[in-house]
C-alpha cells in the first residue's frame, strides 16, 4: 500500500507512527534511523561539496538529492521515487534530521 496524503499512516496504540510505504511497516524512528546510516556513509563527501545545503535520501533505495533548500530537494526526490520514504537535514548541521512521507 503506498503512501499518499489520502493513505497517511496509522498511529497505533501507545502513540506509535506506521508508515505503509512499498508494502512495507515502517515507523518513523526506523526511517529515522536508516536515513542518517545512509547519511553516515556520504557525509564526508557532502560535507565537504555541499555543506550548508540540503540533503534528502531515499530510506529504501539509498538514492539522494542535494539543492539549496529543503522543498527543492523534496520535491526532486519525489519527481524520481513517488512512494520515497525521505530523511533528510541541512549538510554539516547536526541534529536537524527530517523525515518526508511521515505524517504526525
Amino acid at each position: 500500500m503506498a503512501l499518499t496524503q489520502n493513505n497517511p499512516p496509522r498511529r497505533l496504540s501507545g502513540g506509535k507512527l506506521k508508515m505503509y510505504v512499498k508494502g512495507h511497516r515502517v515507523t518513523w524512528g526506523q526511517a529515522l534511523t536508516k536515513g542518517k546510516a545512509l547519511y553516515e556513509k556520504i557525509r564526508s563527501e557532502l560535507e565537504a561539496n555541499h555543506a550548508g545545503q540540503y540533503v534528502y535520501i531515499d530510506v529504501y533505495s539509498g538514492d539522494h538529492e542535494v539543492a539549496p533548500d529543503r522543498k527543492t530537494a523534496e520535491r526532486r526526490m519525489f519527481e524520481r521515487h513517488p512512494d520515497a520514504v525521505l530523511w533528510g537535514r541541512t549538510i554539516g548541521h547536526e541534529g536537524n534530521d527530517k523525515a518526508a512521507n511521515c505524517y504526525d
